[in-house]
């Protein structure tokens, strides 16, 4: 496993908390605090606020892939940010 990486697998966001920038600043935290690391982070292809969110703080497409839960293909994609 290399050294300095950080994974983001899933944040979630209650509906009624949606839109008031939860994600924003949990990003921007999280960023500052591993700084010194490369960072990935899983999004499903329909999350287009959290995609542009993440291009927004540098994130590149790394790659997609499908994952299966409960008998339903969900299509992923892996986000990479390299350390500043």
């Amino acid at each position: 496993m290399p050294e300095n990486v950080v994974y983001i697998w899933e944040v979630v966001t209650r509906k009624e908390f949606m839109g008031r920038g939860i994600a924003k600043k949990l990003l921007a935290y999280v960023l500052d605090k591993f700084s010194n690391c490369t960072m990935y982070s899983c999004i499903n292809v329909n999350n287009i606020p959290s995609i542009r969110l993440h291009e927004k703080y540098g994130f590149k497409e790394l790659y997609r892939f499908e994952e299966k839960e409960d008998n339903k293909i969900k299509q992923q994609i892996m986000f990479v940010k390299n350390r500043h």
